[in-house]
């Protein structure tokens, strides 16, 4: 017995309708007239698998339709421990402060990191910039980065981007400010907030209390967010927009839109 997965999006799009589904990212495009045929199949999982067993097939082959038992936020869950907890995707983000001595200071133990990394055997590196008007040295910086992390990437045939794009993949992501090291995109720089310390060598001494407690405790593991059909499309920005907001939820006041988020999902694998 199967039923439809609960993360399936139907989004209009380009005069037709754009079939997405969030956990297995399968996405492709079909008629209107083809929409709404495959609607009424759709909407009998029995009957479709019964008359039309090759093209249900499919679809159940592409994440469409589950088995009545699967837990789907289980599968989830598992995805997201994989790809991020145990990801060897690097996405730095810098910020900058407004002191030139402090900015120069922890751009010679970036170096040292980037280096690091390296070594370690990580797969891709993605570099982020923040707080680019605090210092009108920032083009200096940036090219001083950029430069060595692309001489380092190039020797050890790790994949290099100088921005994240705009959807980021699951990676394991901090932010390097003024020495201290910082869980994602944090609204304070402040020692409450601090995971790490970016010593000279380029080594991170972890908190490993601060560390052990983030991973021991998934974000979305609220009943606001566990209810919501939208966590596999939308984690990464409401990971982020939730800190904004202090537990806000960014659909309630329209802050991100999940057919806006489709759309660009489907648009970044055409490229």
């Amino acid at each position: 017995m199967y039923k439809q997965s609960r993360y399936n999006y139907f989004v209009p799009y380009c005069n037709k309708i754009l079939y997405f589904n969030a956990l297995s990212k399968i996405s492709f495009l079909m008629t209107t007239q083809e929409h709404e045929k495959l609607q009424e199949q759709f909407a009998d999982p029995i009957s479709f698998e019964f008359g039309l067993p090759s093209v249900f097939n499919k679809f159940a082959e592409w994440g469409f339709f589950v088995k009545e038992e699967i837990d789907e936020l289980a599968v989830f869950r598992y995805l997201y421990n994989k790809d991020i907890l145990y990801s060897r995707d690097c996405h730095l983000i810098i910020a900058l402060s407004e002191s030139k001595e402090d900015n120069a200071n922890m751009i010679s133990r970036i170096k040292e990191h980037l280096a690091y990394l390296c070594k370690e055997g990580i797969t891709s590196l993605y570099i982020e910039w923040l707080g680019e008007e605090s210092d009108t040295d920032i083009d200096s910086y940036k090219h001083i980065i950029e430069e060595y992390a692309k001489e380092k990437c190039n020797t050890a045939g790790i994949d290099y981007e100088q921005e994240c794009p705009l959807i980021a993949p699951r990676t394991f992501q901090y932010t390097f400010y003024n020495k201290g090291v910082y869980s994602g995109k944090p609204t304070e720089y402040s020692e409450k907030n601090r995971i790490g310390i970016l010593e000279p060598n380029g080594i991170i001494n972890w908190d490993e209390e601060k560390r052990a407690c983030q991973i021991g405790n998934v974000w979305f593991e609220t009943v606001m967010c566990r209810d919501c059909k939208h966590i596999p499309l939308m984690s990464l920005s409401c990971q982020e927009l939730l800190q904004k907001s202090h537990g806000v939820c960014p659909l309630k006041n329209n802050t991100i839109q999940p057919d806006w988020v489709v759309i660009q999902e489907y648009e970044m694998q055409k490229v």
